[in-house]
């Protein structure tokens, strides 16, 4: 985005904080991907699996970047779902927590199940509950996501992810967490909901495979760049680190998940 100077200028001060740029509110924070512009990358990803994510732009100022995002109060009511549940809440606890608060749990789950899939394909490592938004309005809710910058990440911050926990810890009893990879956490991760979830949800992630193969991330990230007149520069281990992860779900996903029975919603 092109603003005047005196934006740039004072983009440090409002870094993570909201400023106005060109008559609308923006929340700021300081490019901290090592400027591989996942915030980007991860709404353009949205946007193909349907999934409501906050939009992000970039504002160059001397040698550091920018990312701004229009406030999502333009919206609606928002407010992100630390409100409803604990940081160390699993998805089942945060499913009986809009159940109580919302008519449209139903709805609301199946967007947080595509959010909880977008960060174990995408690697994302930082999924709290404040970086999802609530935004009611006066005929629909929805959730929408924010700060995705630590998409393709390959360490052990999966474990510190709210959507990540377990509901029970003795599934994950074997892993030696001293020497753990992103996959292996990805895998007693998926394995675990897939044994006790919905046989809806098998579905959903197969299509969110379908919609993205590698060849899809890669065209995203190039259009990105032609778009930004920009090279990123971890594309490719970006694109290793996908093609990898991918390929450890697919072969999950053909030897379980097919005879589970669906989780009972209390608002019909």
């Amino acid at each position: 985005m092109e603003v005047s100077v005196d934006i740039k200028n004072s983009l440090p001060v409002f870094n993570h904080k909201f400023m106005m740029i060109n008559g609308k509110s923006y929340y700021v924070k300081e490019c901290d991907d090592n400027f591989n512009l996942k915030e980007i990358i991860a709404k353009r990803l949205a946007n193909i699996l349907g999934i409501k994510c906050a939009s992000y732009d970039i504002i160059k100022c001397d040698d550091t970047m920018y990312y701004i995002s229009e406030d999502l109060k333009k919206l609606g009511n928002a407010r992100n779902l630390s409100f409803i549940a604990s940081p160390s809440s699993s998805l089942y606890l945060i499913w009986d927590a809009l159940e109580k608060i919302s008519p449209d749990s139903r709805l609301l789950m199946q967007e947080l199940i595509k959010i909880y899939f977008f960060d174990l394909l995408f690697l994302n490592s930082d999924r709290k509950l404040h970086n999802i938004m609530l935004v009611n309005t006066i005929s629909s809710s929805h959730l929408y996501m924010i700060d995705n910058s630590l998409l393709f990440s390959s360490g052990r911050a999966e474990l510190f992810s709210s959507l990540a926990r377990y509901d029970d810890l003795e599934v994950i009893s074997s892993i030696n967490w001293d020497n753990n990879k992103q996959n292996e956490l990805n895998r007693h991760n998926l394995e675990y909901f897939l044994q006790t979830s919905a046989k809806e949800y098998v579905e959903i992630l197969k299509i969110m495979i379908k919609l993205v193969p590698v060849e899809v991330l890669k065209k995203v990230i190039e259009d990105i760049e032609l778009e930004y007149n920009y090279e990123i520069p971890d594309k490719a281990v970006m694109l290793e680190h996908y093609q990898i992860n991918l390929e450890n779900i697919k072969t999950i996903l053909e030897s379980r998940g097919e005879t589970n029975e669906p989780r009972i919603h209390k608002n019909k």
